[in-house]
Protein backbone atom coordinates (compact mmCIF):
# COMPACT_ATOMS: atom_id res chain seq x y z
CA UNK A 1 0.00 0.00 0.00
CA UNK A 2 1.24 3.49 -0.86
CA UNK A 3 0.19 4.73 2.57
CA UNK A 4 2.04 2.07 4.57
CA UNK A 5 5.31 3.16 6.17
CA UNK A 6 8.30 0.88 5.75
CA UNK A 7 10.68 0.99 8.72
CA UNK A 8 14.02 -0.35 9.72
CA UNK A 9 15.05 -0.88 13.34
CA UNK A 10 17.60 1.63 14.56
CA UNK A 11 20.44 -0.41 16.13
CA UNK A 12 21.12 2.36 18.63
CA UNK A 13 17.58 2.11 19.90
CA UNK A 14 17.89 -1.66 20.29
CA UNK A 15 21.28 -1.98 22.00
CA UNK A 16 20.90 -3.36 25.54
CA UNK A 17 17.48 -1.81 26.26
CA UNK A 18 16.73 -1.57 30.00
CA UNK A 19 14.09 -3.92 31.34
CA UNK A 20 10.81 -2.18 32.19
CA UNK A 21 9.56 -2.20 35.79
CA UNK A 22 7.34 -5.11 36.67
CA UNK A 23 3.78 -4.71 35.45
CA UNK A 24 4.64 -2.07 32.80
CA UNK A 25 4.68 -2.76 29.05
CA UNK A 26 7.99 -3.06 27.27
CA UNK A 27 9.12 0.08 25.42
CA UNK A 28 8.59 0.19 21.67
CA UNK A 29 11.92 0.18 19.80
CA UNK A 30 12.70 3.49 18.08
CA UNK A 31 12.26 3.17 14.34
CA UNK A 32 13.10 5.54 11.48
CA UNK A 33 12.02 5.51 7.82
CA UNK A 34 14.55 4.25 5.33
CA UNK A 35 16.07 6.90 3.07
CA UNK A 36 14.83 5.19 -0.08
CA UNK A 37 11.25 5.70 1.10
CA UNK A 38 11.44 9.46 0.69
CA UNK A 39 13.80 10.02 -2.22
CA UNK A 40 12.85 8.99 -5.77
CA UNK A 41 15.80 10.93 -7.22
CA UNK A 42 18.08 7.88 -7.76
CA UNK A 43 15.35 6.09 -9.72
CA UNK A 44 14.67 9.21 -11.76
CA UNK A 45 18.37 9.54 -12.60
CA UNK A 46 18.51 5.89 -13.63
CA UNK A 47 15.52 6.21 -15.93
CA UNK A 48 16.85 9.43 -17.44
CA UNK A 49 20.09 7.66 -18.38
CA UNK A 50 18.29 4.60 -19.75
CA UNK A 51 15.26 6.14 -21.45
CA UNK A 52 15.99 9.83 -22.09
CA UNK A 53 19.72 9.82 -22.80
CA UNK A 54 19.18 12.05 -25.86
CA UNK A 55 17.69 14.83 -23.72
CA UNK A 56 19.79 14.13 -20.60
CA UNK A 57 23.11 12.84 -22.00
CA UNK A 58 25.61 11.35 -19.54
CA UNK A 59 27.88 13.98 -18.04
CA UNK A 60 25.58 16.90 -18.82
CA UNK A 61 24.61 19.12 -15.87
CA UNK A 62 21.11 18.67 -14.50
CA UNK A 63 19.35 19.84 -11.36
CA UNK A 64 17.03 17.55 -9.41
CA UNK A 65 14.54 18.82 -6.84
CA UNK A 66 12.61 16.53 -4.52
CA UNK A 67 9.43 17.42 -2.66
CA UNK A 68 7.37 15.09 -0.43
CA UNK A 69 3.70 14.36 -0.73
CA UNK A 70 1.46 15.40 2.12
CA UNK A 71 -1.01 13.87 4.56
CA UNK A 72 -3.97 15.91 5.76
CA UNK A 73 -3.80 15.95 9.56
CA UNK A 74 -6.43 18.60 10.28
CA UNK A 75 -8.58 21.03 8.36
CA UNK A 76 -8.74 19.52 4.87
CA UNK A 77 -10.44 21.77 2.31
CA UNK A 78 -11.26 24.31 5.03
CA UNK A 79 -7.97 25.94 4.04
CA UNK A 80 -9.67 27.34 0.94
CA UNK A 81 -11.76 29.60 3.19
CA UNK A 82 -8.74 30.83 5.13
CA UNK A 83 -9.01 28.42 8.05
CA UNK A 84 -5.94 27.03 9.78
CA UNK A 85 -5.01 23.58 8.51
CA UNK A 86 -2.27 21.12 9.34
CA UNK A 87 -0.44 18.87 6.88
CA UNK A 88 2.38 16.40 7.49
CA UNK A 89 5.00 15.32 4.98
CA UNK A 90 4.36 11.84 3.59
CA UNK A 91 7.01 9.16 3.06
CA UNK A 92 6.43 9.37 -0.69
CA UNK A 93 7.98 12.11 -2.80
CA UNK A 94 8.21 13.62 -6.27
CA UNK A 95 11.50 14.22 -8.11
CA UNK A 96 11.82 16.72 -10.97
CA UNK A 97 14.94 16.95 -13.16
CA UNK A 98 15.74 20.19 -15.01
CA UNK A 99 18.27 20.65 -17.77
CA UNK A 100 18.92 23.63 -20.02
CA UNK A 101 18.19 23.49 -23.76
CA UNK A 102 19.85 25.19 -26.72
CA UNK A 103 16.55 26.54 -28.08
CA UNK A 104 13.65 28.52 -26.59
CA UNK A 105 11.30 25.64 -25.95
CA UNK A 106 10.13 24.03 -22.74
CA UNK A 107 9.64 20.27 -22.91
CA UNK A 108 8.06 18.30 -20.08
CA UNK A 109 8.06 14.55 -19.59
CA UNK A 110 6.26 12.33 -17.07
CA UNK A 111 7.55 8.81 -16.42
CA UNK A 112 4.37 8.05 -14.49
CA UNK A 113 2.17 8.82 -17.47
CA UNK A 114 4.51 6.88 -19.73
CA UNK A 115 4.09 3.84 -17.48
CA UNK A 116 0.31 4.33 -17.51
CA UNK A 117 0.22 4.57 -21.35
CA UNK A 118 -1.10 8.14 -21.23
CA UNK A 119 0.13 11.25 -23.10
CA UNK A 120 3.44 11.84 -21.35
CA UNK A 121 5.26 14.71 -23.05
CA UNK A 122 4.49 18.26 -24.15
CA UNK A 123 6.56 21.02 -25.76
CA UNK A 124 5.76 24.73 -25.35
CA UNK A 125 7.67 27.78 -26.72
CA UNK A 126 8.73 30.34 -24.14
CA UNK A 127 6.99 32.98 -26.27
CA UNK A 128 3.64 31.29 -25.67
CA UNK A 129 4.13 31.43 -21.91
CA UNK A 130 5.23 35.07 -22.09
CA UNK A 131 2.59 36.44 -24.44
CA UNK A 132 -0.54 34.70 -23.16
CA UNK A 133 -2.35 35.63 -19.97
CA UNK A 134 -2.75 33.18 -17.11
CA UNK A 135 -6.44 32.80 -18.01
CA UNK A 136 -5.61 31.88 -21.60
CA UNK A 137 -2.93 29.44 -20.46
CA UNK A 138 -5.41 27.84 -18.10
CA UNK A 139 -7.79 27.18 -20.99
CA UNK A 140 -4.92 25.72 -22.98
CA UNK A 141 -3.97 23.37 -20.16
CA UNK A 142 -7.63 22.37 -19.77
CA UNK A 143 -7.39 20.56 -23.11
CA UNK A 144 -7.41 16.73 -22.89
CA UNK A 145 -4.04 15.26 -21.96
CA UNK A 146 -2.48 18.59 -20.94
CA UNK A 147 -3.60 19.42 -17.40
CA UNK A 148 -0.75 17.44 -15.78
CA UNK A 149 1.84 19.61 -17.55
CA UNK A 150 0.57 22.81 -15.90
CA UNK A 151 2.14 21.77 -12.60
CA UNK A 152 5.56 21.60 -14.26
CA UNK A 153 5.35 24.51 -16.72
CA UNK A 154 3.19 26.80 -14.61
CA UNK A 155 6.12 27.98 -12.53
CA UNK A 156 7.63 29.70 -15.55
CA UNK A 157 4.42 31.61 -16.27
CA UNK A 158 4.08 32.72 -12.64
CA UNK A 159 7.74 33.79 -12.39
CA UNK A 160 7.32 35.81 -15.60
CA UNK A 161 4.09 37.43 -14.38
CA UNK A 162 5.76 38.47 -11.12
CA UNK A 163 8.70 40.03 -12.96
CA UNK A 164 11.24 37.56 -11.61
CA UNK A 165 12.00 36.03 -15.01
CA UNK A 166 11.70 37.67 -18.45
CA UNK A 167 10.55 34.99 -20.86
CA UNK A 168 10.64 37.53 -23.70
CA UNK A 169 14.43 37.85 -23.39
CA UNK A 170 15.79 36.29 -26.59
CA UNK A 171 18.95 35.25 -24.77
CA UNK A 172 16.98 33.10 -22.34
CA UNK A 173 17.14 29.41 -23.22
CA UNK A 174 14.45 26.81 -22.64
CA UNK A 175 14.51 23.80 -20.33
CA UNK A 176 13.68 20.12 -20.20
CA UNK A 177 11.69 19.03 -17.14
CA UNK A 178 11.18 15.36 -16.34
CA UNK A 179 9.35 14.00 -13.33
CA UNK A 180 8.84 10.77 -11.39
CA UNK A 181 6.21 10.68 -8.64
CA UNK A 182 5.89 8.13 -5.87
CA UNK A 183 2.54 9.47 -4.58
CA UNK A 184 -0.01 8.21 -7.13
CA UNK A 185 -2.35 10.78 -8.64
CA UNK A 186 -5.71 10.96 -6.89
CA UNK A 187 -4.58 9.07 -3.77
CA UNK A 188 -4.94 12.05 -1.45
CA UNK A 189 -1.19 12.36 -0.89
CA UNK A 190 -0.68 15.75 -2.53
CA UNK A 191 1.19 14.58 -5.62
CA UNK A 192 0.24 17.63 -7.70
CA UNK A 193 1.30 19.96 -4.89
CA UNK A 194 4.66 18.21 -4.66
CA UNK A 195 5.14 18.45 -8.44
CA UNK A 196 4.49 22.21 -8.41
CA UNK A 197 6.88 22.78 -5.50
CA UNK A 198 9.70 20.62 -6.89
CA UNK A 199 9.41 22.24 -10.32
CA UNK A 200 9.20 25.80 -8.96
CA UNK A 201 12.19 25.41 -6.62
CA UNK A 202 14.18 23.78 -9.42
CA UNK A 203 13.37 26.59 -11.86
CA UNK A 204 14.35 29.23 -9.30
CA UNK A 205 17.71 27.50 -8.87
CA UNK A 206 18.27 26.83 -12.58
CA UNK A 207 17.73 30.45 -13.60
CA UNK A 208 19.60 31.88 -10.62
CA UNK A 209 16.59 33.82 -9.36
CA UNK A 210 17.49 33.04 -5.76
CA UNK A 211 21.20 33.87 -6.15
CA UNK A 212 22.42 36.12 -3.38
CA UNK A 213 19.09 35.84 -1.55
CA UNK A 214 17.87 38.76 -3.62
CA UNK A 215 14.31 37.61 -4.25
CA UNK A 216 11.96 40.47 -3.37
CA UNK A 217 9.80 39.75 -0.33
CA UNK A 218 6.69 41.48 0.87
CA UNK A 219 6.52 43.03 4.33
CA UNK A 220 6.04 40.36 6.96
CA UNK A 221 6.39 37.52 4.45
CA UNK A 222 9.27 35.05 4.46
CA UNK A 223 10.89 33.72 1.32
CA UNK A 224 9.27 30.33 1.96
CA UNK A 225 5.85 31.97 2.12
CA UNK A 226 6.53 33.95 -1.06
CA UNK A 227 7.48 30.85 -3.05
CA UNK A 228 4.57 28.92 -1.50
CA UNK A 229 2.25 31.67 -2.71
CA UNK A 230 3.60 31.34 -6.25
CA UNK A 231 3.09 27.59 -6.13
CA UNK A 232 -0.44 28.15 -4.91
CA UNK A 233 -1.00 30.39 -7.94
CA UNK A 234 -0.22 27.39 -10.13
CA UNK A 235 -2.85 25.27 -8.40
CA UNK A 236 -5.48 27.98 -8.06
CA UNK A 237 -5.11 29.93 -11.31
CA UNK A 238 -3.71 27.43 -13.81
CA UNK A 239 -5.40 24.21 -12.71
CA UNK A 240 -8.29 25.41 -10.57
CA UNK A 241 -7.01 23.65 -7.45
CA UNK A 242 -5.93 25.62 -4.40
CA UNK A 243 -3.76 23.66 -1.97
CA UNK A 244 -1.31 24.27 0.86
CA UNK A 245 2.32 24.39 -0.30
CA UNK A 246 4.24 25.72 2.71
CA UNK A 247 4.83 22.33 4.33
CA UNK A 248 6.26 20.91 1.10
CA UNK A 249 8.65 23.83 0.74
CA UNK A 250 9.89 23.36 4.28
CA UNK A 251 10.52 19.67 3.59
CA UNK A 252 11.90 19.74 0.02
CA UNK A 253 15.55 19.38 -0.90
CA UNK A 254 17.31 20.46 -4.08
Amino acid sequence: SCCRNRFRIDPKGMSNPPLPPAGQPEPIPRRVPEARDVDPAPRLLSRLREELSADFPPGSPARISVSPGQIDVMGGIAGETGSIICHAAADRAVAVAIRGRDDRNVQVFSFNRLDEHLPFTLRIPLESLAEQSIDVLRREFDQPGRSWAAHLVGGLAILHERGLLDLRDRNLRGVDLSMLSDPPSGAGLGSTVAISVAAMVGLIGHFGIDAGLNMPTEVGMSRVQLVAGMCDDIGHRLTGRSEEHTSELQSHHD
